[in-house]
C-alpha cells in the first residue's frame, strides 16, 4: 500500500485531484495485488485495501488513522475506490523478495495518463530517501494523537531525538 500511496501523494503535490480520476490501475506482485478490496465494512479492512487507501488519500488529502476511520462512512471514498484496480504482474513477482514494487497508472478524465514505477515506500529502511526529522515527528504525532497528550508527545520526541545513545526501547515503554 505505502509505495503506491507515496506515488499518489507525489502526483497530488504536482496537481492531481480526486476530481481528475477516471481510474487508477496498480500492477504489482501477487501478494500486494490481493489486498484490493474496493468495498470495505470496517476499519481493519480499510487499512488492508490498497484501493480504499488510495481513495482516502485522494479524498482526504492524508492517509492517517483518523482518515481511515472515517472511510467506512464516506461515500466519496467508497465511490472512488470502485475505480482503483490492482493486478498481478509477473515482472514484479520476479523481483521478490528483495524488491516490492509496482507501476501506478492514473487515467484522468481528460484522457491524460500518468505512470510511475515505484520500488520502495518513503521511510522504508532500504528507500533511497528517508524521512526528514520534521516528517518523522509529524507522522509520530498523527499516529499517536489519540493515545498520548501533546506534552507526552513532546517529551517522547525529545527523548528519542535528543536523548542519550544508551536509551533503550524498554526505558521508553516503562515510562509510556
Amino acid at each position: 500500500i505505502h509505495p503506491f500511496a507515496d506515488v499518489i501523494d507525489a502526483m497530488m503535490r504536482e496537481g492531481l485531484t480526486k476530481d481528475d480520476i477516471e481510474e487508477i490501475q496498480v500492477s504489482t506482485y501477487k501478494k500486494a495485488a490481493r489486498i484490493s478490496s474496493r468495498k470495505v465494512t470496517n476499519t481493519l479492512a480499510a487499512k488492508f485495501s490498497t484501493s480504499v487507501s488510495l481513495a482516502i488519500l485522494l479524498v482526504e488529502g492524508r492517509l492517517y488513522p483518523e482518515n481511515i476511520e472515517r472511510a467506512i462512512t464516506n461515500d466519496e471514498v467508497q465511490q472512488l475506490a470502485e475505480h482503483i484496480y490492482l493486478t498481478e504482474d509477473e515482472k514484479y513477482n520476479e523481483l521478490l523478495p528483495d524488491v516490492r514494487g509496482g507501476l501506478v497508472r492514473v487515467k484522468k478524465k481528460n484522457g491524460e495518463v500518468l505512470e510511475r514505477e515505484v520500488f520502495h515506500a518513503h521511510g522504508d529502511f532500504d528507500a533511497p530517501e528517508g524521512y526528514s526529522e520534521d516528517e518523522l515527528v509529524d507522522k509520530f504525532r498523527n499516529v499517536t494523537y489519540s493515545n498520548l497528550s501533546g506534552t507526552e508527545q513532546d517529551r517522547l520526541t525529545d527523548k528519542v531525538l535528543r536523548g542519550s545513545e544508551n536509551l533503550t526501547v524498554s526505558e521508553i515503554f516503562r515510562e509510556y
